[in-house]
C-alpha cells in the first residue's frame, strides 16, 4: 500500500529521515534570491540555492497545465547516516508553496546495521504529505517516464518505469501554483536546514549524473523562454551543477561536481 509520513519507510529496516513529505514546511527556493520572475528572453537565468538543481519555466499564472519528461534514476553511495535526494518533475513551487509533483527517491542509509542505499517512487501535492509507493520496484540506471497533468478539475499523475515497465496513475484534486513548472533534483533533507539558514546543512547523498529528456510543458515541446538554471551549493560549496540545455532545449544533465 501507499504510505504517507514524513519519515516514510521505503524498505524493510531502511527509513528515510527527511523525505520529500518534508517539503510542506519549506519556502519556495527563490524565496530569499529571487524578489521578481525574469523577463522572457531564450538565455536562462542562472540561480543558486541549498535546495534545488535543474530547471524551472515560469510564466503567468495558470501558465502551465503539464509538464513531462524522462530521467534515469542515479546511484547513491551507501552510508550509514540518512542521506536522502528525489528526482522529480512537477508544476509550481517556485514562485508558491504550493506544487504537484511525481519522481523517485534516492535514500543512503543503514539497513541491519550496515551501509546501504534504497530506491523508491513518490508524489505530491505540496502542502500535503508525499505519498511513497514502495512496492514499486526501481534500480540505479532504470530509465523512468513521468507525466502531471490538468484534467478538467483535477490532475492526474503518471509514472512509468521504461526499464521494467510497471506503472503508476492516479488522479487528485490538487491546486498547485500553475506559474511555474520545472525539472529537478532536490536535497531532501536540506529542506529544514533553509528557513534558518543552518550553519550545518544535511548532506547530499553522492550521485551519479542525472539526465534529464524529452522534455515537455503544456502537451508541447520544452522552448527556451522564461527558464531558470539552478546549482545546487551548501556553504560556498557547489554540489550539484546543471548543465546547459541541449541544442533542442529537449535534455540536459545534473552532475555531482563535489570533490
Amino acid at each position: 500500500m501507499p504510505h504517507r509520513s514524513n519519515l516514510a519507510t521505503v524498505a524493510v529496516g531502511l527509513t528515510l529521515g527527511l523525505t520529500f513529505a518534508a517539503c510542506s514546511s519549506a519556502n519556495p527556493p527563490n524565496s530569499k534570491s529571487i524578489a521578481t520572475p525574469p523577463t522572457a528572453t531564450t538565455t536562462p537565468t542562472a540561480f543558486r540555492n541549498a535546495m534545488w538543481a535543474g530547471y524551472v519555466q515560469t510564466g503567468d499564472p495558470d501558465t502551465f497545465t503539464s509538464v513531462g519528461g524522462e530521467w534515469t534514476i542515479p546511484e547513491v553511495t551507501p552510508t550509514i547516516s540518512v542521506q536522502a535526494s528525489a528526482t522529480w518533475i512537477g508544476v509550481g513551487g517556485y514562485k508558491a508553496n504550493r506544487f504537484l509533483r511525481i519522481g523517485t527517491e534516492q535514500v543512503a542509509g543503514q539497513r541491519a546495521g550496515a551501509p546501504s542505499a534504497t530506491y523508491a517512487v513518490a508524489w505530491q501535492c505540496v502542502p500535503d504529505l508525499a505519498v511513497v509507493l514502495p512496492r514499486f520496484v526501481l534500480h540505479p540506471g532504470d530509465r523512468m517516464q513521468a507525466a502531471v497533468a490538468q484534467s478538467g478539475a483535477k490532475w492526474s499523475l503518471s509514472i512509468m518505469n521504461v526499464t521494467t515497465a510497471e506503472t503508476f496513475r492516479h488522479v487528485i484534486d490538487c491546486a498547485p501554483d500553475q506559474s511555474s513548472a520545472g525539472w529537478v533534483t532536490e536535497n531532501i533533507a536540506a529542506i529544514d536546514a533553509v528557513p534558518t539558514r543552518s550553519s550545518n546543512p544535511a548532506v547530499l547523498p553522492r550521485l551519479t549524473d542525472v539526465t534529464f529528456a524529452n522534455l515537455t510543458i503544456n502537451g508541447n515541446p520544452l522552448v527556451r523562454q522564461n527558464l531558470i538554471r539552478m546549482d545546487m551549493v551548501s556553504n560556498s560549496e557547489l554540489q550539484l551543477a546543471t548543465g546547459p540545455l541541449a541544442e533542442k532545449a529537449d535534455r540536459f544533465t545534473i552532475r555531482d561536481v563535489r570533490s
